[in-house]
């Protein structure tokens, strides 16, 4: 951690960050074997795991977040051309559409969080 000796994660980036390796620990396990060998030996993440993290494992973690940044922005852009009509009016937008978006700000500010307390560059 590079910012001053007592930085931390918010308490909102511990959470999506826990989420996102517990989601990537269901659908690529070779993944969190590699990255996180104490998760994958242990078979589900904990608390400890993303506050506990190292530089190397935040970069891990900075790339997951920028991978699932980018296919959220893509859901939300799916979304939003299924929406384009040729009247002009507006419709009302759907459900999907706005939990996306909500989605992909939750890991931005993730990600920022994550780049500030160790120091590491953005990649968005």
């Amino acid at each position: 951690m590079t910012e001053t000796p007592g930085a931390k994660l918010l308490p909102s980036t511990v959470q999506t960050t826990l989420d996102q390796l517990e989601f990537r620990r269901v659908q690529r396990p070779s993944w969190t074997a590699f990255h996180f060998p104490a998760i994958d030996a242990r078979g589900r993440a904990e608390y400890a795991d993303v506050v506990d993290m190292t530089p190397r494992e935040a970069d891990s973690v900075r790339h997951l977040l920028v991978d699932q940044i980018r296919y959220g922005r893509k859901r939300v852009a799916q979304a939003r051309a299924r929406t384009v009509n040729l009247l002009g009016e507006e419709e009302d937008a759907d459900d999907g559409n706005n939990e996306w978006a909500i989605r992909v700000r939750q890991l931005e500010e993730a990600l920022a969080d994550v780049c500030r307390v160790f120091g590491l560059p953005s990649a968005i």
